[in-house]
């Protein structure tokens, strides 16, 4: 291996700190450190539960008896990975389902369907318009 090799190593979140540490104090170059995938998937769940986190989607949650308070916050957290990409899932197709349901009773059926059928000619054919026809259609 000449002095050009890198090698790369996935390691879990505390190896990974520890391990940029001794990189830094040794000024190693050969190493190529990442965290893995799977703590990403924890940060990312985290990161989307402060976002939403007392937004009024978790009192739902929980008055609903869906969630407890210490599930949701297990789940804000993202320290339940599992429940968590399901909570989140579930609340994205909730939203869109209520915004399909405000679109499609403020305006004419043919309308709405008119427009899904002009937006989606615009992505397949990659027309630069289409941006402006998904504003027209999901206001």
């Amino acid at each position: 291996m000449g002095p050009d090799c890198k090698t790369v190593i996935t390691l879990d979140l505390d190896l990974y700190e520890r391990a940029i540490k001794i990189q830094s104090t040794q000024e190693n170059t050969s190493w190529m450190l990442r965290a893995g995938e799977h703590h990403m998937c924890f940060a990312a769940l985290h990161a989307l539960g402060k976002y939403v986190e007392e937004s009024g989607i978790d009192s739902i949650a929980v008055d609903k008896g869906i969630y407890s308070p210490t599930r949701l916050r297990q789940i804000f957290w993202g320290k339940a990975f599992k429940r968590g990409v399901e909570y989140h899932t579930v609340n994205a197709l909730v939203s869109y389902e209520l915004r399909f349901e405000q679109l499609s009773g403020t305006s004419p059926t043919g309308l709405l369907t008119e427009q899904c059928q002009q937006l989606r000619e615009g992505l397949r054919n990659r027309d630069s318009r289409s941006v402006d026809d998904f504003d027209d259609t999901c206001e």
